[in-house]
């Protein structure tokens, strides 16, 4: 029952903490057209919908600034004194290909760690291909570090990598590093730029942010996360654009309590076996855009959404198996009747297909001591959970592994081929 509790609390959380019903140029709330196409032409097409964002990225793999960072990391193999200044860019060059929704806010975590408390990095550095890494040509006191290196296949340092970190008037209590205000990366290969990063914080006067910008621009290709928050309402949009076409997309704002105070004390409470329990948030709902397919969800009322789950799960410890699959059905009606989320092809606003939940069953292997023979046996159970499916346009009932798991072999071999080409570049570079 534990698993089954936290099934339905995680499908809360991906939604709720997500957003409010919001003005969205592609969020689409309302009925849409019914696709017309079968189950496998819709296969088909969000197979060529994946093949398109492979090769868009692909593109970017191949890109001057992806060459010139894996410079950059060859170029700093043999300077051990940064670290973590290494781990961050050759994050990046995995992360574009590997997690690209999270690569700029990754990349910005890993460089905010390699240059806080970082006094020995900031100047001037010259790579010398005599002794086949960098040298400190001069210091600066202003937080700032310029990199001059060769590209491949290049005799000079014709490669300027320039780092501006710029800190705030905050302090924590007790702390004597400040705050970060701004941090600014560029790379220049000749005098084209070919990578520019720039990162802006703000904070509450509890020292929670309460606004986060990152964009991340490599020739036509643009990240933007964008964070906004105070006591009762937080917002977080990101994307990964090409040129004006949308090939990653992922909104939410979420409306509640979310005072530091208060957090901590709700936070406590959901220790305690009182069916009260706070809720952080009150109402929520989520947006994700994959190149040419939107995935929308909402919950109506998650304060009210989540008590109801509560109070199934203390009424249900010591069910036997009938009362139990009652308990699960109850489940079940709750998901379908407060949770809305389908798929949807964006150009034509026609829905692909909803989400669906349903009693289901699954195995688990319970081990059983036997006193006579002194070992365990493998016995294999099932038991009731909720599970969820896809309501097709066509009104069919695709079970969601089932429905993954044949049609996109086109796809899979193109993830494959993106796998194998990275890992000679990472490697050839």
């Amino acid at each position: 029952m534990k698993k089954k509790i936290l099934f339905l609390c995680v499908c809360a959380f991906a939604i709720s903490i997500s957003s409010c019903k919001k003005k969205n140029d592609e969020v689409v709330d309302k009925p849409l057209t019914l696709s017309p196409l079968t189950v496998e032409q819709q296969k088909t097409s969000l197979e060529d919908n994946g093949i398109a964002l492979a090769t868009k990225m692909e593109e970017l793999e191949n890109s001057d600034a992806m060459s010139a960072i894996g410079s950059f990391v060859q170029s700093m193999q043999n300077m051990n004194s940064q670290p973590q200044l290494v781990k961050a860019f050759s994050g990046l060059k995995s992360n574009v290909s590997s997690d690209p929704q999270k690569t700029v806010t990754k990349f910005y975590s890993q460089l905010s760690t390699a240059v806080a408390n970082n006094e020995s990095l900031w100047g001037t550095w010259i790579y010398s291909s005599v002794n086949n890494t960098f040298e400190k040509e001069s210091s600066s006191t202003d937080k700032k570090a310029t990199f001059k290196f060769p590209t491949k296949n290049s005799t000079s340092n014709n490669a300027t990598l320039n780092i501006v970190y710029v800190e705030s008037n905050l302090r924590v209590p007790g702390e004597a590093t400040k705050l970060p205000q701004s941090l600014t990366l560029t790379i220049n290969v000749g005098s084209k730029e070919v990578l520019n990063c720039q990162n802006s914080v703000s904070f509450n006067s509890d020292l929670t942010p309460s606004s986060l910008k990152e964009t991340l621009k490599i020739d036509k290709f643009n990240w933007t996360f964008n964070y906004t928050s105070d006591t009762k309402n937080i917002e977080e949009k990101s994307s990964l654009m090409f040129d004006k076409d949308v090939l990653f997309k992922f909104e939410f704002t979420t409306s509640g309590n979310f005072a530091l105070y208060d957090i901590v004390s709700q936070v406590e409470s959901m220790n305690s076996y009182s069916q009260n329990k706070s809720i952080i948030a009150n109402t929520g709902a989520i947006y994700v855009q994959v190149m040419n397919v939107g995935i929308y969800g909402s919950i109506k009322d998650i304060k009210t959404f989540l008590s109801k789950i509560v109070i199934l799960d203390l009424d249900s410890k010591y069910l036997d198996s009938k009362s139990e699959y009652s308990s699960i059905t109850e489940m079940v009606n709750l998901l379908n009747s407060n949770i809305v989320a389908y798929a949807y092809f964006v150009d034509k606003k026609e829905k692909i297909a909803d989400l669906e939940f349903y009693v289901g069953e699954e195995e688990y292997v319970e081990m059983i001591y036997d006193y006579k023979t002194n070992n365990y046996t493998e016995i294999t159970k099932t038991n009731k959970t909720p599970k969820a499916r896809l309501l097709m346009s066509d009104k069919s009932k695709q079970d969601i592994e089932a429905f993954i798991a044949t049609g996109f072999e086109k796809l899979h071999n193109k993830i494959s081929s993106m796998t194998a080409d990275t890992t000679n570049l990472v490697v050839n570079n």
